[in-house]
């Protein structure tokens, strides 16, 4: 091909077309290497940002296991509706609130554990429930509070407001593996 017989015209889509070749070679052979690379080092920093609190990640999820160990029931020796009464009527009975209901327990059965849920039903000042709530869930660990609800009930033949504190405690208990 000769240049000198092609027109201006002619030589400039043959430069424009050449830069375009050349543009795509430079890129193929050294800008997308840089890319993939920059692109590989932010995913590694980001990694090594995600490691540099995982210390913290780890000791969270240890506290985390800490607070639902208690929740947990060991199948042997603890019988949870029986340590439930015994730690409600001791409150009860130290504190100004009187024990209305304990239904039995009911038992969730799931593939390798079970949940125990107690219902209790209390009847007293807001303050003293809110104490017995408060001293079940931190002091004595007795299970989790899942529910409770506040019913004000007024006895329509003394005049008198009452109210009932409607209060379920949940336990986990772990099956025993039947080999």
């Amino acid at each position: 091909m000769n240049l000198r017989k092609l027109t201006y015209h002619q030589i400039y889509y043959v430069v424009i077309a050449s830069v375009a070749l050349l543009a795509i070679c430079v890129f193929f052979l050294s800008i997308q290497k840089t890319i993939d690379v920059m692109s590989e080092y932010y995913h590694h920093t980001e990694r090594i940002e995600n490691i540099k609190d995982a210390p913290q990640k780890i000791d969270a999820l240890n506290r985390k296991i800490k607070q639902m160990e208690h929740l947990l029931v060991d199948a042997n020796n603890i019988d949870t509706e029986q340590l439930l009464l015994e730690k409600t009527t001791q409150f009860c009975q130290n504190n100004r609130l009187t024990l209305i209901e304990f239904p039995q327990t009911y038992v969730s059965e799931h593939s390798d554990y079970e949940i125990l849920t107690n219902k209790i039903v209390l009847e007293g000042s807001f303050r003293d429930n809110l104490l017995f709530i408060y001293d079940s869930e931190q002091k004595n660990k007795i299970g989790m509070v899942a529910s409770i609800q506040f019913i004000k009930k007024k006895d329509m033949r003394t005049k008198r407001e009452s109210l009932f504190t409607h209060i379920y405690f949940q336990n986990i208990k772990l099956k025993k593996n039947k080999i």
